[in-house]
């Protein structure tokens, strides 16, 4: 079973197996399975809260388009006039229903239900609201039962490579900073900075499946605390893409540290960069000294500040962005350790 899962992913094998049973379910009760394999495809969703939402508004949205289906069919047979009527009225029904989860398998199930129905079209209206109720169920079951969605390895996953995004942009940024050619950052930056925020948006995705998926897994649930922890972890690597994302934007002046303080400060850049890409590099002592010297270094650049004109000074923003995005590195490892120890790494 684990190789099956590892060649073909959790939803396929579980979309195959709801199938399965669905099917037999089927034949054993003598009635037609293609609709209930059609709902049962559609309703195996990412979490199980999605299949139970999504599952109560495609059953009113079938059942919908099965009554069209074999009201139509009653008085015009199988005809393009049952086709048309039923596809219409079944599509503006679930409109105004807002059943829009449900609009497409309704309607494609209305469609091909006027071809299918044999005898009494009131006995194939209950037989498709029972085809569904099975579809339904089992798919639910199965995403409940089978391979439960634990999202947190995957997450862990995307957050090192957003991390390492992180560390390469702020990389581009150091090497712009030694060579002192800021002005073309934001252009070499673009590209990273894009993938970096397309990451962030899958880790957060991530992070709400697996928050409702705990809600019905007792064994999730109790890692809710890792849960909580990616949360806030979540919270400072945005936090982390802002201020990175600041430094790559253009300045209104130049930057006028003398050769010492301009090596001191793209020395610490690089060592930031150094931790982001592997976080076993983390010493909290050494990004607490780095904030020192930055809190120093800021306190002074700040001292001439006192101007006419309506913007900062290059030193002042870089060194403001810098102090920013370590005090967030520091929390942030500070809870990659505190959940370490919740599960025994």
């Amino acid at each position: 079973m684990q190789f099956l899962k590892s060649l073909m992913g959790r939803r396929m094998l579980k979309t195959g197996l709801a199938v399965f049973v669905t099917a037999y379910v089927c034949q054993w009760l003598d009635i037609p399975a293609v609709f209930a394999v059609m709902t049962a495809i559609v309703t195996i969703e990412p979490t199980v809260q999605d299949s139970l939402k999504k599952g109560l508004i495609r059953f009113p949205a079938s059942a919908i388009g099965s009554f069209y289906a074999a009201t139509f069919f009653h008085f015009f047979q199988i005809s393009p006039f049952s086709y048309a009527f039923a596809t219409l009225f079944t599509i503006v029904t679930c409109y105004k229903l807002k059943l829009f989860d449900g609009l497409l398998v309704a309607t494609l199930t209305s469609v091909a239900m006027v071809y299918v129905i044999e005898g009494s079209p009131v006995d194939a209206f209950f037989v498709r609201l029972l085809t569904t109720t099975i579809g339904l169920s089992v798919s639910t079951l199965v995403n409940f039962i089978v391979f439960p969605p634990n999202y947190l390895k995957q997450i862990n996953t995307k957050m090192d490579e957003v991390l390492k995004l992180a560390s390469i942009d702020l990389a581009v940024f150091s090497d712009s900073l030694r060579h002192r050619e800021l002005e073309n950052i934001q252009a070499k930056s673009k590209k990273v900075f894009d993938t970096f925020q397309e990451h962030l948006l899958k880790v957060e995705s991530l992070i709400i499946n697996q928050q409702k998926e705990s809600r019905y897994h007792t064994q999730l649930y109790k890692k809710k605390a890792n849960i909580d922890i990616e949360v806030k972890q979540l919270h400072m690597v945005k936090r982390m893409h802002y201020h990175i994302g600041n430094l790559t934007m253009p300045l209104h002046t130049n930057l006028e540290w003398d050769e010492a303080t301009h090596q001191q400060i793209t020395t610490i850049v690089d060592e930031l960069s150094m931790v982001l890409n592997d976080p076993d590099h983390f010493e909290l002592d050494c990004l607490k000294h780095h904030l020192k010297t930055l809190n120093h270094t800021f306190s002074q650049s700040a001292k001439r500040e006192v101007t006419l004109v309506e913007y900062l000074h290059a030193e002042t923003v870089v060194l403001y962005e810098l102090i920013q995005l370590t005090e967030l590195m520091v929390y942030y490892f500070t809870l990659e350790k505190a959940e370490d120890a919740l599960t025994g790494n």
